[in-house]
């Protein structure tokens, strides 16, 4: 379930930055001057939690965005740690980062970690250390969402998309090992989606987000399926909806595993540049800088094995373990 939640909220944060830090950190979201798309960092945090902690897999969020209150290029770091189970070392972690990238960029991210456990007691806000009269303390904001879960209906009602990520995200540790609970608020969740006339790409992205969270048996998803094609022939926006378009990616993924295979046969170069396509339509930009980084000197072998995790869901973390193992 972690992972899950972890690749949930690592997408919901790329497409909804603003959304959820104009909701649970408005202060932040002041400083910010949205005209200027935000800049994801991950590939420099990934490097940065590689060199900080060997063996982590875990790369969470690290943002550039242009500073509201300053005049001229300056810019403002923002650090996302999405921690899903308790874990004590997280705030020694969190300061780990926070130097590491103020060496890096000459400047101090502002720090947030998300907690999506369901332990009402764990709430790490800072770090304190102490040796004679030598005194460290760090802070950094939390977002504990299990604080959410008696306000589900304040969430069902707020505009704001990120309030029905949080409700999925709740639902999930809600309605574990209870399927039919589980099927009756995706259901209920997909509906929203239509009701609160969301456009077409945010439904698509939010409808993902929502699959990824509350995974249910394949009975289930079929019913839920059904009753999805039905609401659609009832609203005036269609949307594409999740069966029909893993569908579509399945097979263009298929199709690119059958040519990664006559490419190995042709040489090295034109199966790296199927494993580009592949990698780059899975992750975005970040797909395409592993495949410049990680794989310019990987051999078939490597190659075989990166296509078929990336096939069976894996992420870039988990693709790094892959490419670091020896052949």
């Amino acid at each position: 379930m972690a992972r899950e939640l972890d690749t949930a909220w690592k997408e919901a944060l790329d497409i909804f930055l603003s959304r959820f830090l104009e909701y649970f950190c408005p202060e932040v979201h002041a400083l910010i001057d949205w005209s200027v798309p935000p800049e994801n960092l991950e590939t420099e945090l990934q490097k940065i939690i590689r060199e900080a902690e060997k063996g982590r897999k875990v790369a969470d969020r690290l943002y550039r965005v242009k500073r509201r209150d300053m005049p001229g290029d300056l810019w403002l770091y923002i650090h996302i740690e999405v921690q899903n189970q308790p874990d004590n070392s997280l705030p020694e972690r969190m300061l780990t980062y926070h130097y590491r990238i103020r060496d890096l960029h000459g400047q101090s991210p502002v720090a947030i970690a998300i907690l999506g456990d369901s332990s009402p007691d764990w709430r790490p806000t800072g770090y304190r250390w102490q040796m004679a009269t030598t005194r460290l303390f760090y802070d950094f904001q939390t977002v504990k969402l299990w604080d959410w879960r008696d306000r589900l209906a304040e969430l069902e009602a707020m505009d704001n998309p990120i309030g029905l990520v949080v409700l999925a995200h709740l639902q999930c540790l809600l309605t574990d090992k209870h399927d039919d609970e589980r099927y009756d608020w995706k259901w209920r969740l997909i509906r929203l989606l239509y009701d609160k006339g969301y456009e077409r790409e945010e439904c698509r992205q939010l409808v993902n987000l929502i699959d990824w969270l509350l995974e249910l048996p394949e009975e289930l998803e079929r019913r839920l399926e059904t009753n999805i094609a039905v609401l659609e022939k009832e609203r005036t926006v269609p949307l594409i909806s999740r069966y029909e378009r893993n569908a579509m990616e399945r097979g263009m993924q298929a199709g690119l595993q059958q040519g990664l295979q006559q490419g190995l046969q042709e040489g090295r170069q034109e199966s790296l540049r199927l494993v580009s396509m592949l990698l780059t339509k899975t992750f975005g930009e970040a797909g395409k800088q592993f495949t410049e980084n990680e794989l310019a000197n990987a051999d078939a072998s490597v190659l075989e094995k990166v296509t078929s995790a990336v096939l069976d869901g894996a992420t870039l973390d988990e693709l790094r373990a892959i490419v670091a193992v020896p052949s």
